[in-house]
């Protein structure tokens, strides 16, 4: 297996443990010193604290992640992979349920066991927050 391959599988298995909401699961394939970057909120630093986020969000929805990523570019002990993603996520209290869509990135970083595992995300959606107008978006350009 390459090393686009194994990082391929990594996402895969990532994907899979936040759509079981397997918050334990999910952050093995994160190094200790993770920085999760979402939208409209500050940085989640640490591996930790990715699980307390995650926990926090599986307590209030429960979410169905959709995934599609480019082949990775490796450079080294390092990888970048460019995705887009789709979200449905209904409140665990009940009501209506929400999709939403998007891109990120993830950078990978080698292990000295050789395997990989993501140091660092990013992402966002394509959809405009209601309410909000941003100077570079459609709608406000002059």
């Amino acid at each position: 297996m390459n090393d686009s391959q194994a990082i391929k599988q990594q996402i895969d298995g990532l994907v899979n443990a936040f759509n079981r909401a397997d918050a334990d699961a999910g952050v093995a394939f994160l190094t200790e010193d993770a920085v999760g970057m979402p939208p409209n909120q500050p940085a989640v630093i640490g591996k930790a604290a990715v699980r307390a986020w995650w926990m926090e969000g599986f307590r209030v929805a429960t979410s169905r992640l959709g995934l599609s990523s480019e082949e990775p570019k490796v450079l080294e002990d390092w990888a970048i992979a460019r995705y887009t993603w789709t979200m449905e996520t209904r409140p665990v209290a009940g009501g209506a349920s929400a999709t939403d869509n998007g891109k990120g990135l993830w950078i990978w970083r080698r292990q000295a066991d050789g395997s990989w595992k993501n140091a660092m995300s990013i992402w966002n959606s394509d959809n405009p927050v209601p309410g909000t107008i941003w100077s570079g978006a459609p709608q406000a350009r002059a």
